[in-house]
């Protein structure tokens, strides 16, 4: 028996299962809150969500915000973050900054066509 050659492909079978330990963790999530196991189409949408460069908080964080708005689909969160890579909101903070800044817009806009036009004196 060749050690190294028993080492190298004990090495590369512990890489390979932490790789795959990582990645499950965002699929047990996307599992978790669908309530059902993921097709393989998904599994590959996901992972491809990955390889473009997206983390997976980010893709966390865009099933969450589908989940608050009662959407379990992944075109509806691959729409998600279509939308915030092209505002380049690239983390949670990003994202964060975003929605307080949207919701000062809601704040302004609000403020402006708040008027009692039943109870005009003029």
């Amino acid at each position: 028996i060749n050690i190294n050659n028993l080492y190298n492909k004990l090495s590369y079978f512990v890489i390979n299962e932490e790789v795959k330990e990582d990645n499950s963790n965002i699929f047990d999530t996307f599992e978790r809150e669908f309530g059902r196991t993921l097709s393989p189409m998904e599994y590959q949408i996901i992972n491809g969500w990955l390889n473009d460069k997206m983390s997976e908080e980010i893709v966390v964080l865009a099933l969450k915000e589908a989940t608050y708005n009662g959407v379990s689909n992944l075109r509806y969160i691959d729409k998600i973050l279509y939308e915030w890579k092209k505002k380049g909101l690239n983390s949670k903070e990003d994202v964060e900054n975003d929605r307080i800044k949207f919701q000062q817009k809601k704040v302004e806009k609000k403020e402006l066509f708040d008027y009692d036009w039943l109870n005009e004196t003029e």
